[in-house]
């Protein structure tokens, strides 16, 4: 479906396909309110903008739309029209030993009998090995820092559905991922600013992220934003993180400019830190 498309439906028709994505009524209502939208860019911020306003009782309904980790086929009858999204989502659990799906299986229910709801994880790209050691250390949380650590995954997982329901849809995007290499795990809570070329040669900032707890920035470009034939820098600010650490920064900040083509639609541009040095690449 294209974004037009969407933006053509008929109110009882889109309701169904925002529910494919999220089943929290008050987020789906909002979004139709919204509509049209100009790009699929801003739809997703949008949405973004939408999940962040929403009650506790909000993000409860939207966690009542997913399976269980690890068994697909649990979801709720009520939401099975998400069954193929949400089998899409968790494919990487389908590779794991059987040690590790009966643990992943008791950590869900040792996580749902302490919090009320379901694990939630945006299984995308995450061994089951994986999700299981971020099970385990969230059940250490208590429930109100829970509920919104689920939120916040309940979000990744919305962004997804959204980018699969508007397939036909380009989405321009310039996404980032930092690696700790020290210490081996995702550096998060570090500041990137993205800023475009003018055609006068001079600079202007477009957007300021903040990495996730994976290290991850979806996207640097926000709204109406496109993606243009031009030169464009990431400002990496590195020093607080490092001073989080304990460690010594030899490189406060780091600037990566690179010349992107609007044709291209997304570039992943990591960045690999140590207190001494760093390395970047383009990514995929």
């Amino acid at each position: 479906m294209t974004l037009n498309e969407f933006n053509q439906l008929d109110t009882p028709s889109a309701r169904y396909q925002l529910r494919q994505c999220c089943v929290s009524d008050a987020w789906i209502e909002a979004m139709l309110a919204a509509r049209p939208f100009t790009t699929a860019a801003q739809l997703c911020s949008t949405a973004e903008r939408i999940w962040a306003a929403l009650t506790q009782q909000d993000y409860l309904q939207a966690f009542e739309g997913h399976p269980k980790i690890g068994d697909v086929g649990s979801l709720r009858a009520k939401y099975a029209d998400s069954k193929a999204l949400a089998a899409g989502e968790q494919a990487s659990v389908n590779h794991a030993d059987e040690a590790t799906l009966q643990a992943l299986a008791a950590g869900n229910q040792a996580y749902e009998e302490r919090f009320g709801f379901i694990f939630i994880v945006c299984a995308t790209g995450k061994s089951a090995a994986e999700m299981l050691a971020l099970l385990q250390a969230r059940l250490e949380n208590d429930r109100n820092t829970e509920i919104q650590l689920a939120a916040a995954e309940q979000q990744k997982i919305t962004q997804i559905r959204l980018a699969k329901l508007l397939q036909d849809t380009v989405m321009p995007r310039i996404s980032s991922h930092i690696l700790d290499t020290t210490l081996g795990k995702p550096a998060a809570g570090i500041r990137v600013q993205l800023f475009k070329c003018q055609p006068d040669q001079s600079w202007i900032m477009l957007n300021e992220e903040t990495t996730n707890t994976d290290g991850r920035i979806a996207n640097l470009l926000k709204d109406t934003q496109p993606l243009e034939n031009t030169r464009y820098r990431l400002r990496f600010h590195l020093q607080d993180y490092f001073v989080q650490q304990q460690q010594p920064c030899f490189y406060p900040q780091v600037e990566i400019e690179c010349q992107l083509d609007a044709e291209a639609a997304h570039y992943h541009i990591p960045l690999l830190v140590s207190p001494f040095g760093y390395s970047t690449y383009r990514g995929s």
